[in-house]
């Protein structure tokens, strides 16, 4: 088998590896100004205007948004529609739960990044010497 060939299976893992440390999720949030009774979560953040967030009502019912206004009595989310931006203004004493979008930190990145240049670094060594190997002493 010739060498590109071998190397093709890598070169496709390449966007998989490069993908990784660029994954987001949801972390749960405080609302400034808000006292909560019962303990918090561990690594809750503050809101802050500009934030992308999930905010789960007591109803069950779920609004997604960028955060655009926060105050003692209420959060307001923003998001395009079909008629311009829209503007959901929530009262504090109805929000079950708020999350925001977290993206990856600059250490997890990093990780990655040396996990994934350490991956492809053994497996280009061992082709190497895979491909070497058949050659005669």
């Amino acid at each position: 088998m010739r060498l590109r060939e071998r190397l093709a299976p890598l070169v496709l893992l390449l966007p998989l590896l490069s993908s990784l440390p660029g994954c987001s999720g949801y972390r749960a949030a405080t609302i400034p100004g808000v006292e909560y009774a019962g303990a918090l979560e561990e690594n809750t953040v503050d809101l802050f205007v500009g934030q992308s967030a999930r905010i789960t009502l007591k109803s069950g019912k779920e609004e997604v948004g960028e955060i655009v206004g926060i105050s003692d009595s209420e959060i307001t989310l923003g998001r395009p529609s079909n008629f311009g931006f829209l503007r959901i203004a929530i009262p504090v004493a109805e929000i079950g739960s708020v999350e925001v979008e977290h993206v990856g930190r600059v250490e997890s990145i990093i990780g990655w990044t040396v996990f994934g240049v350490g991956v492809l670094t053994a497996a280009f060594l061992i082709m190497m010497r895979n491909a070497f190997s058949g050659m005669g002493a």
